[in-house]
């Protein structure tokens, strides 16, 4: 980032200073918001805007930042009235105030105020993105709402002799990642049941599941997620296992496609 230095002994200082000083400011922001080209940054949701026979329509939208050009603007909460189903953009708008007297007696503004509002009306000498192809950051990072998921046991086991924890990480990507992790407290031996531990997460049954992570580092065992339940597979001979030792763990990760 460039930046203006200051020595003692009675520096000039002249306007070029103050634009090489707002410029530095400028093009490191710049440098920032460039790798995701115009995006909102935050806030500016739109809802669905009120419609009543006979009227005019009424858009709405709330505040926010917004990246457009390369430059950040802030986005003040408002409203307009316009036609029905209306072609929507975010247009930067600019004012000017702070009038001062000069040395030469003349009088200027020399404050500009650029924010950016919602809006059907634009021309093409206007600064504006369409409001229906502008993507939020929410579309580039990862978000993530964690959930504990209830767990129980069946299939011939006690509730107290198995350990388990099941999250699922739901994310804003198309995909859930779901961490289990299964211990046995004691040993468990059935003779015909296999047992299990059910879930209240349906949306990865019947998924396509990819492992991102295995705690085991032999590989013998796996988990399948099916109606509710999770079973602990032997991978050798692709039978759910019914005999678990006391302290038998295990830990995967893996991701559920929406």
């Amino acid at each position: 980032m460039n930046k203006l230095l200051f020595k003692e002994g009675g520096q000039p200082f002249y306007l070029d200073d103050l634009d090489f000083m707002q410029s530095a400011f400028a093009d490191t922001v710049k440098g920032i918001v460039s790798t995701y080209g115009n995006v909102i940054l935050s806030g500016c949701n739109v809802p669905p805007p009120i419609a009543i026979a006979g009227r005019p329509t009424t858009y709405s939208w709330e505040e926010g930042y917004i990246a457009i050009n390369g430059e950040v603007y802030r986005v003040e909460e408002g409203s307009f009235e316009g036609g029905l189903n209306a072609n929507l953009y975010w247009k930067v708008v600019s004012t000017e105030g702070q009038k001062e007297i000069y040395e030469n007696t003349s009088e200027n503004n020399v404050y500009q105020y650029r924010k950016v509002e919602l809006t059907d009306t634009v021309t093409s000498s206007d600064i504006y993105v369409s409001a229906s192809a502008i993507k939020s950051m929410d579309n580039y990072l990862m978000i993530y709402e964690e959930m504990e998921v209830r767990t129980g046991v069946s299939g011939g086991a006690s509730e107290d002799s198995l350990s388990v924890s099941f999250k699922v990480f739901k994310s804003n990507q198309g995909f859930d990642i779901i961490k289990i992790n299964f211990r046995a407290l004691k040993s468990i031996s059935t003779m015909n049941a296999t047992p299990w531990v059910y879930y209240d997460y349906y949306d990865a049954d019947n998924k396509a599941q990819i492992i991102v992570r295995d705690d085991n580092p032999t590989k013998i065992h796996t988990f399948k997620l099916f109606k509710g339940a999770v079973l602990v597979y032997d991978l050798a001979t692709g039978e759910a296992i019914k005999n678990f030792p006391e302290g038998f763990s295990y830990q995967v990760q893996f991701l559920v496609k929406k």
